[in-house]
C-alpha cells in the first residue's frame, strides 16, 4: 500500500472502507482554466462552480464535465475586486470592494442562480466601507465591512435588503457563525465573540488577542475556531464558552506559507497558502496532524468542493478541478497508540529506569518525565521488546512510519529539556545501552540549543513524523533462520523497543544546561509498510 503525502481536499465520501483510518488523500488534476486569474473564494452550486477573477468579475463555471470546465456566465461586479461568495439555496451573495482611496466602497450583490447560465441580479447593495466577508443566519446577512465594523442586513426580501444593526469594534476583515454566536476577526489579530440571537440587537460578549496580526479567515467546528492570520499562524481556539475564549495552540505547519483561506469539512481542515493547499485531521484538537498537501503553480487563495471534486482558486495558476481519493491505513499496519490503552497497561513509567539524577513520573495525560535544572539529569523510559509483549517486532523488507507528539510545562524559551526518541534494542551487557539503534531523534520543543541546530527547519515543533527502514544486510546476525533479527522470535536482541529520554545535561556538550520541567509524550504510533506494496 502506498502512503501519500501529496494530497488535497474536501468531501470524504464513499471512497474507502468503513472503519479504516484515512491517513492521506491522493489528488489528481482533472481539468483547469489557466486563463483565469483567481483572486478570492471558490464556491459550488450543483454542477456549477463560482469564483472571482482579477477583473472584478464573478464567474460561473460549468463543471458537469470536470475534465473540460467552461465559463457559462460572467457577472461584472460593482467593485473592482471581489472578496467573498456565499451560496444558500438558489441565491448567491457576493461581496466586492473598491480599494483605491477614492472612490472607496463596498457592495453586496445578490443573484438568483437557479439557472447558472443566465443568473438574475436581484440587487446590488452599497455598504458603508469595504465589504470583505459574509455569513448568514436565517434571513440575517452579516457583512465584515472593514472600518464600519459588521453590518447586519435583513434579506427576507433579497431584492430589497435593509440594514437592521451594526457591530462597531475595530476594522473587521472576517467572520463566521455557529448557533447564536458570531466569531469575528479584525485587522490586528483580535478575535471577538458576539451574541446574534437577536440579529437586530447584536451584543458584544468577549474578545481575545492573537499573536500574529490580521485575521483573514475563520473556520468553525463545533466549539473550536480556527482563525487564520496572514502572517503565518492558524490558531486553535476553544469557544465552548464565548465569554472565555481560550487559545489551545496552533495548527502545526511550515513557517514560510502565508495563509489566504481556511475551511472545514467535518474533521478535516483545509487551508490555502502561498505554495498550495494543505489538509489537516482536526478530529482531536490536542493532536492535529497534517494529512498532506497539493502544490499549485501560483498562490492558492481559495478551496471548495463539489461531491468528490476539489475546486481550487490559484492566483497565477488558474481555476483547478481536482479529484480526490482518500488513502486508508494499510491492512498490515502495526499501530502503537497508548492514548487509547488502559491505564493499567504495563507501558507505565517505572522509577528505577532512571540513569542520572531525580526524575518525576506520572501517567495522567501521557507518559511524562520531569527533570530539575541543576547537575546532570537524564530520565529514561523503555517500552517492552517485541510485538508479543506489546512492543515492536522487526520485519525485513518493511518501512516504519513514526509519529509522536509532546507537550511541556516549561514556558520559558531556552529552558526546555532536551528530548530524545530512539528505536533500538537492548545491549545485554548494559540495560541502558543498545546493541543496534534504528532511529534516533533529538530536539528541543522551543527550538533552542545546539543539538537541533542542523535541522532548525523541522525541529522546535510539538509533532514529528519520521520514516526509517531496517538495513537489509546479509550477515548471520540478520539472516540466520533460527536466531537472525528478521525472524518471528520476539527477543531482546532481534526486536525493537521505544526509548524515551529527557535531559538536563549541564556541561555535557548537548547545549542543554540548566534546563528543567516536565515533558509529556502524549501520543505515539508506529505503522509498518511492506516495501513491495509501496
Amino acid at each position: 500500500m502506498k502512503w501519500y503525502l501529496s494530497v488535497f481536499f474536501f468531501t470524504i465520501a464513499a471512497s474507502w472502507t468503513c472503519g479504516q483510518e484515512v491517513t492521506g488523500i491522493e489528488f489528481e488534476l482533472v481539468g483547469s482554466l489557466e486563463e483565469i486569474y483567481a483572486t478570492a473564494q471558490v464556491a459550488s452550486f450543483g454542477d456549477t462552480a463560482l469564483t472571482l477573477d482579477n477583473d472584478g468579475n464573478l464567474l460561473l463555471i460549468d463543471i458537469s464535465d470536470p475534465a473540460n470546465p467552461s465559463v457559462s456566465h460572467t457577472h461584472d461586479l460593482p467593485g473592482n475586486f471581489g472578496t467573498d461568495i456565499l451560496v444558500s439555496g438558489t441565491l448567491a451573495y457576493v461581496t466586492s470592494q473598491s480599494f483605491s482611496p477614492s472612490p472607496r466602497g463596498g457592495w453586496v450583490d445578490i443573484l438568483d442562480i437557479a439557472d447558472p447560465s443566465a443568473p438574475t441580479v436581484l440587487t446590488s447593495y452599497r455598504t458603508r466601507d469595504r465589504a470583505l466577508a459574509l455569513a448568514l443566519k436565517d434571513n440575517a446577512l452579516f457583512v465584515a465591512d472593514d472600518c464600519a465594523g459588521v453590518t447586519v442586513l435583513d434579506v427576507t426580501n433579497p431584492s430589497s435588503p435593509s440594514e437592521i444593526d451594526r457591530f462597531i469594534r475595530g476594522n473587521i476583515h472576517s467572520l463566521e457563525i455557529t448557533g447564536n454566536t458570531a466569531v469575528i476577526g479584525d485587522n490586528i489579530g483580535t478575535l471577538f465573540a458576539v451574541d446574534i440571537s437577536n440579529p437586530s440587537n447584536v451584543t458584544y460578549i468577549s474578545e481575545l488577542s492573537l499573536p500574529a496580526g490580521e485575521i483573514v479567515d475563520i473556520a468553525l467546528n463545533g466549539t473550536t475556531a480556527y482563525p487564520a492570520q496572514r502572517t503565518l499562524s492558524i490558531s486553535v481556539v476553544d469557544i465552548s464558552d464565548p465569554a472565555n475564549m481560550t487559545i489551545l495552540g496552533t495548527v502545526p505547519r511550515g513557517n514560510d506559507n502565508h495563509v489566504s483561506a481556511v475551511t472545514l469539512d467535518s474533521d478535516y481542515l483545509y487551508t490555502a497558502q502561498v505554495v498550495g493547499i494543505f489538509v489537516y485531521d482536526v478530529s482531536d484538537r490536542s493532536r492535529i496532524t497534517e494529512l498532506g498537501s497539493y502544490e499549485t503553480q501560483g498562490q492558492a487563495v481559495a478551496v471548495s468542493s463539489s461531491q468528490d471534486l476539489v475546486l481550487v482558486g490559484d492566483r497565477g495558476g488558474g481555476f483547478l478541478v481536482l479529484r480526490q481519493t482518500p488513502q486508508p491505513e494499510p491492512e498490515n499496519e502495526l499501530e502503537i497508540d497508548w492514548t487509547e490503552r488502559d491505564r493499567a497497561h504495563p507501558w507505565r513509567f517505572t522509577q528505577h529506569l532512571v540513569e542520572f539524577g531525580t526524575v518525576n513520573s506520572r501517567f495522567d495525560h501521557g507518559l511524562c518525565l520531569g527533570v530539575p535544572d541543576a547537575g546532570f539529569n537524564d530520565g529514561e523510559w523503555f517500552s517492552p521488546i517485541g510485538r508479543a509483549a506489546g512492543g515492536i517486532d522487526l520485519v525485513d523488507n518493511n518501512a516504519y512510519r513514526c509519529r509522536f507528539d509532546f507537550t511541556s510545562d516549561q514556558n520559558v524559551v531556552g529552558k526546555n529539556p532536551l528530548i530524545s526518541i530512539n528505536l533500538d534494542n537492548i545491549d545485554s551487557d548494559d540495560p541502558f545501552g543498545a546493541a543496534n539503534a534504528y532511529l534516533c531523534e533529538a530536539f528541543f520543543l522551543d527550538n533552542m540549543g545546539g543539538a537541533n541546530a542542523p535541522r532548525a527547519d523541522t525541529f522546535g515543533r510539538s509533532s514529528h513524523l519520521v520514516w526509517f527502514a531496517p538495513p537489509p544486510v546479509t550477515t548471520d546476525q540478520w539472516r540466520d533462520p533460527d536466531s537472525g533479527a528478521f525472524t518471528a522470535a520476539n527477543d531482546s536482541i532481534n526486536d525493537m523497543r521505544i526509548r524515551y529520554r529527557v535531559f538536563d545535561v549541564d556541561g555535557g556538550g548537548w547545549a542543554a544546561s540548566n534546563d528543567s520541567g516536565e515533558v509529556c509524550l502524549n501520543f505515539i504510533d508506529i505503522d509498518r509498510f511492506n516495501l513491495d506494496d509501496m
